[in-house]
């Protein structure tokens, strides 16, 4: 099953990944990236920073999609693949719903 997402500032972080009060992963697809944890990229506010359905142009060490500039590239296409028990779609974005 896809991930879920919401733009929404975090109200805590598990393992590093930061979710929102409802339990969604908190992105922000329109703020800048401020700093890196994980190789992830965040803003000020603690969220991924995110694009949503943009062009993924590398992939990283661990399967994550990045677009050119930097920012984690989620998407709302079908399911394609798995790798690491993430859901991916068949561009290569992290599947969501």
């Amino acid at each position: 099953m896809p991930i879920r997402i919401e733009q929404a500032d975090p109200a805590y972080v598990h393992n590093g990944i930061p979710y929102t009060p409802s339990g969604a992963i908190s992105v922000n697809i329109v703020g800048a990236i401020n700093h890196y944890h994980q190789g992830l990229p965040f803003t000020v506010e603690g969220s991924l920073a995110s694009v949503i359905d943009g062009v993924q142009t590398r992939i990283a060490p661990g399967g994550a999609p990045f677009d050119a500039s930097e920012f984690l590239v989620f998407g709302t296409g079908a399911v394609d693949h798995v790798s690491a028990g993430v859901e991916y779609t068949a561009t290569n974005q992290i599947a969501v719903f």
